[in-house]
């Protein structure tokens, strides 16, 4: 399964998502700029979702898979440190 929607500037489906929710944000009391960089982290936190989603139903939840031993790492940070991508700043 392909991703229809290419994140790149000059894509009119990405301008107009990124567009829409900027808006909302300045609604709410960002500055433009802060609302236009926070509506890029938005998307791309959208774009990561859906990756996770579709590696777990192509990977994970395969029929084959079904007796994988699976073992999630243990950072010394731990899970949430990696996961919230504050791990390089500690």
């Amino acid at each position: 399964m392909a991703a229809s929607l290419r994140l790149e500037p000059g894509n009119p489906a990405f301008e107009n998502l990124v567009n829409g929710i900027s808006p909302s944000l300045q609604n709410s009391g960002l500055e433009a700029t802060a609302a236009t960089q926070q509506a890029y982290g938005r998307v791309m936190a959208m774009l990561q979702a859906q990756a996770t989603a579709l590696a777990y139903a192509q990977v994970i939840a395969k029929p084959s898979m079904k007796n994988a031993k699976v073992v999630y790492m243990q950072p010394k940070e731990g899970q949430l440190a990696w996961i919230c991508s504050f791990a390089a700043a500690m």
